[in-house]
């Protein structure tokens, strides 16, 4: 029986020594292809089941020129992005003119409605896509093997490129680890997204144009070329750094001049031209002077060195994402990461290394080095992702680092070809063991974005100090509990609202800040979750006693005096609808939380002489006149309303 076993166990051994030889990543690239499209759509088939979610509501859910369909395109060529956004958030439209994506959207609801199923289908299909153009970009035009080289599809004056002898490995091991890292799950899973891979999907389709445009300069190359190119920024302004990204290619994989390589972004800056007219012509009149907010400006309480030091940490922290995805989240905002001044120790290191890495990869980058391209690819790429250039509302997002991550999957690919000439076995060992992990990765955090309770419930354990996380969970428990019938079941879900929004305060709170009074969330969720909560109790002492809340206590007072104001505004609101009984409702559950509040006693004596029950009414005035003696009472200025 031992015997036995050791026989087997050689033979497994040998046979798993065969499977992780060379010829496990140099089978035929037909091969490579189908296995590659068969991860990205079977690692993303759990995304089918989920819901629509987080930002799914701008551009489909809540978009009222979307849901014309077909009819609605006109006008979505030629307004805002947000333009048919019909919830609330005008503090969002900050002039975005993305009209491409759009239009999919519309087509989509055209002939499917709002169906989820179909919307994440699209997206995974497209990230198939995806995958094909760019390893057909990578394994035919960049890395391309001498032995099989096409000449009419490449430039007839290159040098071949210093990869080409392992370029069938590094293409594929590249496109893998682009298929499975898990930071691109919220690009795939969250349907808004489609915009990223829409606008990657063109500027792949154009770079190929232009490389075959620059071999046989045939018009059609040319033109193909420009109009993906155009595509792409009529998706996602991002893909203006497309201009900075095919000189880097020229130079680096076709080894052309530096002068040579320039010239090839004229006509891209000539589309780029164009497309900023149009883009003023459109959104010109598109006014986005509100207040700015903590949500929407991440760095608006930073001083200008904190400001520049936390965003110096934030760039850093993307490598970091790259090479090491966990704990990954939904927003990075504040203060999830806090700001950091100069003489922070984040500040120093990263600036260190992020310094090092440009000044190595611009000095290296004479010897086309493949670290060299892939380092200045990632800065050009993530450049107005940084907030350095723009202020994009968020200091850090996943989806921001499609793009990008193509960079670290370069190099993580051409460290695995080099250790593979000299540990094969080890290092295919390796990379097959990294495979599996992201991919598992990928799945749950695919999961994860089921919809918005799922993704934010998990996402505020792993960034709890996430601001924005816990104003969302606090809005979706208050209008889940709006949403119940069952008494008990929505003091549950009031209290979960509560204990978010009281996480928020004090996230808000946890560093200086200037007066946030013009603030649209300066004690807003709380008080609505915590008179929600009220409104399952039968009375204030009862909501007290139950949340074990001190009434003596000088935190407890200031939130009921501020309850009170804001239910007596409430019961204006009802009061100048004509609407007297809930405006009686408000007013008595006002005095209730705060019996000195004059003007709701006295608004309530007014809304009983409405209803012509003056008993009631000269009691809540005689309240009036313990409080205030001097206050007047003119009982013609409710009967004249």
């Amino acid at each position: 029986m031992q015997c036995f076993l050791s026989l087997l166990y050689e033979k497994i051994f040998t046979k798993f020594a065969q499977m992780t030889s060379k010829a496990l990543f140099r089978f035929s690239s037909r091969r490579q292809l189908m296995l590659l499209l068969l991860l990205a759509v079977g690692l993303n088939l759990n995304t089918l089941f989920n819901q629509y979610a987080v930002d799914d509501i701008y551009v489909m859910t809540q978009n009222t020129v979307v849901q014309k369909g077909l009819s609605g395109i006109p006008e979505l060529l030629t307004t805002d992005m947000l333009h048919g956004y019909s919830g609330t958030g005008a503090a969002l439209s900050q002039a975005r003119y993305r009209p491409l994506a759009l239009i999919t959207f519309a087509l989509e609801y055209q002939f499917f409605g709002a169906h989820p199923l179909v919307s994440h289908l699209i997206n995974v299909l497209l990230f198939g896509v995806l995958i094909a153009l760019l390893y057909i970009l990578l394994s035919r035009y960049l890395f391309k093997e001498n032995d099989e080289a096409i000449e009419e599809d490449l430039p007839g004056e290159a040098a071949p490129s210093p990869w080409t002898k392992a370029g069938g490995e590094l293409a594929f091991i590249t496109c893998l680890l682009f298929v499975v890292h898990p930071i691109h799950a919220e690009v795939v899973a969250n349907v808004k997204s489609r915009d990223e891979l829409l606008t990657f999907i063109f500027l792949i389709a154009s770079l190929i144009s232009l490389i075959k445009f620059s071999a046989n300069r045939t018009r059609k190359g040319f033109i193909y070329s420009m109009v993906f190119f155009f595509f792409a920024l009529l998706t996602r302004e991002s893909a203006i750094t497309f201009i900075a990204t095919v000189p880097l290619v020229f130079y680096f994989f076709f080894q052309q001049k530096i002068k040579q390589s320039v010239l090839y972004t004229l006509p891209l800056v000539f589309i780029t031209v164009c497309y900023l007219v149009i883009r003023y012509l459109v959104v010109r009149n598109v006014h986005s002077a509100q207040v700015p907010d903590i949500l929407n400006s991440p760095y608006l309480f930073a001083s200008g060195t904190q400001a520049f030091a936390t965003k110096t940490f934030v760039l850093f922290k993307n490598i970091q994402l790259l090479a090491f995805p966990h704990p990954l989240s939904w927003d990075y905002g504040i203060n999830q990461i806090p700001y950091i001044d100069f003489n922070s120790l984040s500040f120093l290191y990263s600036l260190v290394i992020l310094v090092a890495l440009l000044v190595w990869a611009l000095f290296a980058a004479r010897k086309k080095s493949l670290l060299s391209f892939s380092i200045l690819y990632f800065f050009v790429t993530i450049s107005l992702a940084t907030n350095f250039i723009t202020d994009i509302g968020t200091p850090l997002s996943e989806r921001l680092l499609f793009q990008p991550s193509l960079a670290f999957c370069l190099v993580m690919a051409g460290l695995f070809v080099f250790l593979n000439k000299k540990a094969n076995l080890v290092s295919n060992l390796v990379l097959l063991l990294l495979l599996a992990a992201l991919s598992f990765k990928t799945i749950i955090r695919n999961s994860n974005w089921k919809n918005d309770e799922t993704l934010y419930t998990t996402d505020v354990v792993t960034s709890p100090q996430s601001l924005k996380t816990n104003i969302s969970l606090t809005k979706l428990y208050i209008t889940k509990a709006e949403n119940q019938a069952a008494s008990p079941t929505k003091n549950t879900l009031y209290k979960q609202a509560v204990y978010y929004a009281q996480n928020a305060e004090n996230i808000l709170n946890s560093f200086p800040h200037p007066p946030l009074s013009d603030q649209p969330f300066q004690y807003n969720d709380l008080l609505t979750a915590h008179i929600a909560l009220l409104s399952t109790y039968p009375s204030v002492a009862l909501w007290l006693s139950d949340n074990n809340y001190n009434p003596a206590s000088p935190q407890t007072k200031q939130l009921m005096d501020l309850m009170s104001n804001s239910i007596y505004a409430q019961g204006n609101a009802y009061y100048e609808k004509d609407n007297t009984d809930a405006a009686i409702q408000c007013y008595l559950k006002s005095v209730e939380l705060n019996n000195r509040h004059t003007e709701a006693w006295y608004n309530l004596g007014g809304n009983y002489y409405l209803k012509g029950d003056t008993i009631n009414a000269n009691k809540a005035w005689e309240e009036v006149k313990r409080i205030a003696p001097d206050h007047k009472i003119d009982k013609k200025e409710f009967v004249s309303n």
